[in-house]
């Protein structure tokens, strides 16, 4: 799995894991009596004697009534019913929220019309339900009901957004204006979306980028090691500066006046204006949406490597989306280079999850805002990895 060889997303700029019963006593044996005087034998033979019968024996020996029997099988008839009438009901729904036509026969047949349709379903659904990932009945109580499961696909991409480059944006008196609103877009994304930031202790990248000073620092046969310090401090300092900017809340106050006042006078004011404007629209739409709102709930591994560690072989969302430092030089070569050859180590990838259930409740959900937020950051980090200042 390869996240980020190719940098770019889409062919944009985008950077993109017993007790048993009381013991019965035994009935017909006799007790031994004191010995009492020969007699002679007779000529006549005993009767065989034998012990009284155990009440188990007859308990063993009994035939349940007929009724018992029909009881169980009304039950199991009863129950079968159920279920069709239940999978007839929730493959109706599921057609119907899909607007899939593929109507089940009228002479239904338990289990073999379910065994049938199941597959035909899936198919229908694979082709098409853009998102569409997996499909499965569940029973129980008598019941049944479909329950289908979407992933919206992230492209096995790096979505990492500089923050160097719109630093030096804001500095520059031709785009400052343009600078200030692609900034209210950053502040929404921290703020309210729950982008992580690069400076932030206990973030994916901050342990990256501690880990690259790290290894600076330790080679001592590195020649150009003042200049990559450098720019490990420039990343550090700037990247603290702009969190400070993106923290406070007069960038996104002022949102709506800004955009209301802005008139683009170039190419890059065009495209930063339509940028600023989709995520206005995003705000307004959903304003209080995480990006991780569908993130599938994850279980933490009980045992820990020797080292204290949690064993985690999934990629998950906060290592592929998040602010970085910038999406060029040494410092980001060697931080794509890390990142990818971890992610090459796992064998799962974390993405937007929905789980539908066709129980006859209303069924909502949908990746609207995920779909939008992820082609919007993908423009972000296009605008901002062209950016030259002039």
């Amino acid at each position: 799995m390869d996240y980020a060889t190719t940098h770019h997303n889409r062919g944009s700029h985008a950077r993109r894991k017993t007790a048993g019963g009381t013991p019965q006593k035994a009935r017909g044996i006799r007790g031994i009596h004191a010995a009492s005087q020969r007699c002679r034998r007779s000529a006549t033979r005993h009767l065989a004697a034998c012990p009284a019968s155990s009440l188990t024996d007859g308990f063993l020996r009994a035939v349940f009534p007929a009724t018992l029997k029909e009881n169980k099988t009304l039950r199991d008839c009863r129950e079968q019913q159920g279920i069709a009438e239940g999978f007839c009901a929730s493959f109706a729904q599921l057609t119907a929220h899909y607007g899939i036509a593929l109507p089940l026969p009228e002479n239904f047949q338990y289990p073999e019309t379910i065994n049938e349709y199941l597959p035909l379903l899936k198919d229908r659904l694979k082709g098409e339900v853009k998102d569409f990932y997996g499909l499965r009945l569940v029973q129980g109580g008598g019941s049944a009901f479909l329950v289908s499961e979407e992933r919206y696909s992230t492209g096995q991409s790096l979505y990492y957004i500089p923050i160097l480059p719109l630093y030096k944006m804001l500095r520059d008196k031709a785009h400052r204006k343009a600078a200030t609103l692609l900034l209210s877009v950053g502040a929404w994304l921290y703020r309210i979306v729950d982008v992580p930031y690069y400076r932030k202790e206990g973030s994916y990248l901050h342990y990256q980028y501690e880990m690259i000073g790290d290894w600076v620092e330790q080679d001592t046969d590195n020649e150009y090691a003042e200049d990559e310090m450098r720019d490990i401090r420039a990343a550090t300092t700037l990247g603290d500066v702009m969190e400070q900017k993106l923290r406070h809340p007069a960038n996104g106050d002022h949102f709506a006046k800004s955009l209301a006042r802005f008139r683009a006078e170039d190419a890059l004011d065009t495209e930063c204006l339509a940028t600023a404007t989709a995520a206005y629209g995003l705000f307004v739409e959903y304003p209080n949406e995480s990006l991780f709102r569908n993130e599938p709930q994850r279980q933490q591994e009980e045992d820990e490597d020797e080292d204290g560690y949690f064993d985690n072989e999934t990629i998950t969302m906060d290592k592929y989306v998040s602010f970085s430092a910038d999406t060029k030089g040494w410092l980001f070569d060697t931080l794509a280079d890390t990142v990818n050859n971890e992610f090459n180590e796992c064998g799962e990838v974390e993405e937007p999850r929905l789980l539908k259930h066709f129980d006859g409740s209303p069924v909502t959900g949908s990746f609207d805002f995920e779909r939008r937020v992820f082609e919007l950051m993908d423009r972000l980090c296009d605008i901002l990895y062209n950016y030259k200042m002039q």
